[in-house]
């Protein structure tokens, strides 16, 4: 479908899995990944496969009303 979003809510995020390497934690919303803006549900299951695969270099986060900028390292 066409739907538009503005970010995607973290959600379970296992101990020792790579969003929790990535630094992410339950209740970010993830804005960006590698400078793609999630703005649709396939975007955001696309961009979120480079968390889930180690192959991302930068995250834009919503946490607690504040963006940030995470670069992870997965180790």
């Amino acid at each position: 479908n066409g739907a538009k979003i503005e970010g995607y809510t973290c959600t379970n995020i296992g101990s020792g899995s790579n969003y929790q390497k990535a630094g992410l934690q339950n209740g970010d919303i993830v804005m960006s990944i590698d400078q793609v803006k999630i703005d649709s549900p396939k975007t955001a299951m696309t961009m979120l496969e480079t968390i889930d695969k180690a192959s991302c270099k930068e995250i834009v986060i919503s946490r607690a009303g504040k963006e940030m900028t995470l670069t992870p390292t997965f180790q």
